[in-house]
């Protein structure tokens, strides 16, 4: 729901405590502590994460917990234990949701992720605010659970989260914390002050939603108030709680409740006309001294009515919450535990998903670490801008074990690093700090695994099978060809790599134009609708309603036409693939290979590109030029060394002549020949589209023998641009073969090395 560090591994722990225990009065404020310490723990079933929200039923039994795979777990008890009480409808349909196979974190998106929980005690009903999927309802008895609403005022929603019932009305309240960014990309509304979030009503009686307010930043939990006259709202940027009115005078208003003291995950009623607000992160003090710096973690707050402060929680280090209930007397704490140093394998530095400006900084740390500096406890990075105050720095890591892998704040130049770590360190830039053993960690990043099992034996890895001394990848190779077989049915299949495959779908996409062409966005397949579409308007929130128009255009050409019938084939393909394999794929679709691969990495995972003609300059205009085939290596290198080229649109501002001047005439012409067959200018579509067919109904007859005769130019041109130098000229040799038994396995390899051959033949056409 709030804010997710990348470092770590989260667990949940229910807390449960009685009000009584740990209570003290602070004198200064009249404020009572309550320290959670020695809370008694409920781990969740291994493997999943949760829970930002806790709810209990009208018999007061519970918590209901909702957990990253998409279930809803019912806590029955130290005998009975976690059991599943409601799922989505993906979960069941979904094998990768019950498998257990991937990572729940990764699965989240296909098989939802229940951030909000509240029941109707009139009915028995649990709402659910799903992050993905959108606001749902479950009857008493559990069981699926039916999607009421995926959208309101013309947007779908984003990343709805906190949801509370009116018990009087049944209307259902929930925020939309922003209508540009997914929960996958939480800290994104943060890092850019992102302000798009909505607040929202279901009514109960016109199942309707409606948006009550609009353009707010980060609102992340709601809770109606006792009397049912307002809701108040979390902010977890900007540290706020605010008050939507209901009815009376104030009808409409949105009026400041309390400045928090963090960044608050969740509000609820705490029975006493008052609201308990979960702290995801406790607030740096930019005035903090040792002698002032408050020793106190705080983790939750209790507001009054008017939003006075009146009693704070407190954890060890390290422990943050998610949500507050109150029941019969006990307070029951969302607890997300941080075990930096269970698992680093995420840390931004060396993750695949990581930042890549953050490897430069990665490798500054490690190089330190090589010194050998006796006695060093932490590192400590800064910009050039950066001003440290030494003992607001030593309050702040004096916080943390240095024993243990820590990392303290976010990445350099961040909105996010500012906000939670380096205005208590440091003003200016960005400061943050790694302690000794993450940065030894670090520097043995890329150990074998015969070293990394010697320094932890208890590590388990996972190897690729070895035949005759030799990685043995036919286990990988048959599970390709699953998805190879599936793809097959609408196309035809030429293996590029183990598991990457080009795909014809030329004729499936006629046939689709000719017998059902796509004409009503209403009607679009959803995954199809889903497509990144380069050249569309960026507005998040009006996504899927330009895609299914593009998807159902009727002005343009004939070849534009056929792009969305291949979208809407590849997204049907790609859904077949999840059910019948569990493997899901990302794909590129173009009117030719060189585009579809370069887009098909795009956006990931399990996602599909779509390259429209009138899109094709832009994409390649602002191509890093390493991107670009054969200009990946040491030519990539020198391009951007001795002439400063970083993208195509770079490369482009010479002229063949300089290049062949700089590189010589075969590599200076190879380099416009390869941005040629990229751009595969569309006036050839239709007469390449036309001789691969013709040439695919006879390679079942035949095997093909190219070779390359000069006539007049005695320089021979690059082997990727064979077609198109000087008078250069093609002696084409063919062989019959009879269609034997015998020779049925090698004309299968030679008519996919045929095929393979001519789909490199682009350049036949184009004339530089």
């Amino acid at each position: 729901m709030g804010r997710r560090s990348n470092l770590a591994t989260w667990l949940l722990a229910l807390v449960v405590l009685a009000l009584a225990l740990f209570a003290r009065p602070c004198a200064a404020a009249q404020i009572k502590t309550t320290d959670t310490r020695w809370s008694f723990q409920l781990p969740l079933p291994s493997g999943l994460r949760g829970a930002e929200s806790l709810a209990f039923d009208g018999k007061g039994e519970g918590p209901y917990a909702g957990v990253s795979d998409g279930r809803v777990l019912k806590w029955g008890g130290t005998t009975v234990g976690w059991t599943t009480f409601a799922h989505s409808v993906n979960y069941r349909k979904i094998p990768l949701c019950t498998a257990g196979v991937v990572p729940s974190e990764e699965t989240e998106s296909m098989c939802g992720r229940p951030l909000g929980l509240q029941f109707h005690t009139k009915t028995g009903d649990l709402y659910i605010a799903d992050a993905y999927l959108g606001l749902m309802r479950v009857g008493p008895g559990g069981g699926e659970a039916e999607v009421l609403a995926t959208g309101a005022g013309g947007a779908p929603f984003h990343f709805i989260n906190g949801l509370d019932v009116d018990q009087s009305t049944g209307d259902v309240y929930f925020t939309d914390s922003s209508a540009t960014y997914p929960r996958r990309f939480n800290t994104e509304i943060m890092m850019n002050a992102d302000a798009t979030g909505r607040l929202l009503r279901y009514d109960a009686r016109t199942k309707s939603v409606a948006v009550l307010k609009a353009g707010l930043p980060y609102p992340n939990g709601v809770a109606v108030s006792r009397d049912g006259a307002h809701v108040v709202v979390a902010h977890t940027v900007p540290c706020q709680a605010f008050r939507y009115f209901l009815s009376g005078a104030r009808a409409g208003q949105y009026d400041l409740l309390a400045d928090l003291p963090g960044y608050p995950d969740n509000v609820r009623r705490d029975g006493k006309g008052g609201y308990w607000v979960a702290l995801n992160q406790e607030k740096q003090r930019l005035d903090a001294t040792p002698a002032t710096a408050p020793v106190k973690h705080l983790v939750g707050v209790r507001l009054n009515a008017d939003g006075a402060e009146v009693e704070e929680l407190t954890a060890a280090k390290g422990v943050t919450l998610s949500d507050v209930a109150e029941m019969k007397g006990k307070l029951w704490l969302g607890s997300v535990e941080l075990e930096i140093s269970s698992d680093t394998s995420a840390f931004p530095y060396t993750h695949r998903r990581g930042h890549r400006f953050a490897i430069r900084i990665s490798c500054i740390i490690s190089e330190t670490f090589r010194l050998g500096l006796p006695s060093v406890r932490w590192f400590v990075m800064g910009d050039d801008d950066t001003v440290f105050f030494p003992d607001n720095l030593l309050t702040v890591l004096n916080k943390f074990d240095n024993r243990q892998p820590y990392y303290i704040g976010s990445l350099s130049e961040s909105y996010l690093q500012n906000i939670y770590f380096s205005y208590g360190m440091a003003y200016g830039g960005g400061g943050f700090a790694i302690s000794r053993p993450l940065a030894e960690h670090l520097t043995l990043k890329s150990m074998r695994g015969d070293e990394a099992k010697r320094v932890c034996s208890g590590i388990n890895l996972v190897q690729v099978p070895v035949a005759r001394g030799k990685a043995d990848l036919n286990l990988y190779r048959s599970a390709g060809a699953e998805v190879v077989a599936i793809l097959a049915s609408k196309g035809k299949c030429e293996r590029a790599s183990i598991d990457e495959v080009y795909l014809d779908l030329t004729d499936a996409a006629k046939e689709m134009l000719l017998q059902a062409p796509p004409d009503s966005p209403e009607g679009i397949f959803m995954e199809a609708a889903k497509s990144n579409i380069l050249g569309l308007p960026a507005d998040a929130s009006e996504k899927e309603k330009n895609v299914r128009a593009w998807l159902c255009q009727s002005e343009a050409d004939y070849q534009d036409k056929l792009l969305p019938c291949g979208a809407i084939i590849v997204a049907q393909l790609r859904v077949r693939v999840l059910e019948e394999t569990q493997f899901t794929c990302s794909a590129g679709i173009a009117h030719n290979k060189m585009l579809a691969k370069l887009v098909s990495g795009m956006h990931k995972p399990a996602q599909q590109t779509v390259v429209p003609s009138s899109s094709v300059q832009d994409l390649l205009a602002s191509l890093p030029v390493k991107k670009m085939k054969q200009l990946g290596g040491k030519l990539g290198s020198s391009l951007q060394d001795d002439l400063g080229v970083e993208t195509i649109g770079d490369l482009l501002s010479f002229t063949e002549e300089k290049l062949q001047e700089q590189y010589g005439v075969n590599t200076g012409h190879g380099m416009v020949a390869a941005f040629a067959r990229a751009a595969w200018l569309k006036e050839y579509h239709e007469k390449v589209s036309m001789t691969l067919n013709i040439l695919a109904d006879l390679s079942p007859l035949f095997t093909w023998n190219t070779k390359q005769v000069n006539t007049e130019n005695k320089e021979s041109p690059s082997r990727g641009v064979v077609f198109k130098y000087g008078s250069g000229l093609i002696i084409v040799a063919i062989f019959v073969l009879k269609l034997t038994s015998v020779k049925e396995k090698s004309l299968g390899l030679l008519t996919q090395n045929f095929v393979k051959l001519f789909f490199t033949m682009k350049v036949e056409t184009i004339s530089l």
